[in-house]
This record gives structure tokens, C-alpha cells and sequence, in this order.
């Protein structure tokens, strides 16, 4: 019955040493395993960090060059406008001296 009690207590320590080798050996497969994984989260979300920095980037470029000649447009029809007054006023005010001109004359 020692025999038995000895060779049961030898078994169950070699059992609970293979338990303890492949739990450790689980443990830091599992350590690896996360590691990877959270090195390559860090990687895909600093590449969808620059992709988006870059698309904002060329969103804002394009914005600007849009506004830049928005604007630029804008100065033109503005600047026609003030001409194409200019002369209609100018032409209004020749032709309003001249109506003067004829009714002081008839006048005279």
C-alpha cells in the first residue's frame, strides 16, 4: 500500500509538473500571440492614420485651390461689373449732357 501511495504521489507530480510546463507554454504562446496582434493593430492603425492625414491633406488642398479660384472668379465678375458700370454710367452722364445741352439751347 506505501508502494502504491509513493508511485500515486509520483504520478500525480509528474502530472501536475506536464500541467505546469504546458500551461507556462500556453501562457507565453498567448504572450506572443497578443503581442503580434497588438503590433499589427499599432501598424494598420498608423497606416489608416496617415491614409486619413493624407486624404484630409488633399481634401484641404483641393479646398483651397477651389476657394483660390472662387475667389479669383469672383474679383473677375467684380472687376467686369465695375467696368461695365463705369461706361454705363459714364454714357448716361454724356447723354444727360447732352439732353441739357439741346434744352438750354432751345431754351435760348
Amino acid at each position: 500500500t506505501e508502494e502504491k501511495l509513493q508511485l500515486l504521489a509520483r504520478y500525480t507530480e509528474y502530472k501536475l509538473q506536464l500541467l505546469a510546463r504546458c500551461t507556462e507554454d500556453k501562457l507565453q504562446l498567448l504572450a506572443w500571440y497578443t503581442e503580434d496582434k497588438l503590433q499589427l493593430l499599432a501598424r494598420c492603425t498608423e497606416d489608416k492614420l496617415q491614409l486619413l492625414a493624407r486624404r484630409t491633406e488633399d481634401k484641404l488642398q483641393l479646398l483651397a485651390r477651389c476657394t483660390e479660384d472662387a475667389l479669383q472668379l469672383l474679383v473677375r465678375c467684380t472687376e467686369y461689373k465695375l467696368q461695365l458700370l463705369a461706361r454705363c454710367t459714364e454714357d448716361k452722364l454724356q447723354l444727360l449732357a447732352r439732353c441739357t445741352e439741346d434744352k438750354l439751347q432751345s431754351l435760348a
